[in-house]
């Protein structure tokens, strides 16, 4: 019912004195799953690709599905689920590239 999830900005800030290879950049905005929104934060590695053409972004992520209106098999939600208890966090791991925009 759901396909889609969409993510939108809305604020990147600059981590000072972020040591080479750690997160340097605070990330906020609007996450959408399964029809719900909520504003996530979260901390991301970005850096200049070594060629110039662009920024390349990772990010990792911990998200609780229930905030999100997925309740199936929480044990928050249902009692005696033994071993079919569902973990209500799941894991997002973002990687993303991005070109700068060629003029002609």
């Amino acid at each position: 019912n759901f396909p889609v999830a969409k993510f939108q900005t809305t604020s990147a800030l600059v981590v000072s004195n972020a040591a080479e290879g750690t997160p340097n950049v605070k990330i906020t905005g609007d996450f959408t799953l399964r029809g719900i929104t909520r504003m996530i934060t979260f901390p991301a590695v970005v850096a200049m690709k070594p060629d110039g053409s662009g920024l390349a972004a990772q990010a990792i992520l911990d998200l609780d599905r229930t905030e999100f209106g997925s309740i199936y098999g929480s044990g928050r939600f249902f009692r005696r689920l033994g071993q079919h208890v569902v973990n209500d966090l799941f894991h997002l791991h973002l990687k993303i590239h991005a070109d700068r925009e060629r003029v002609s």
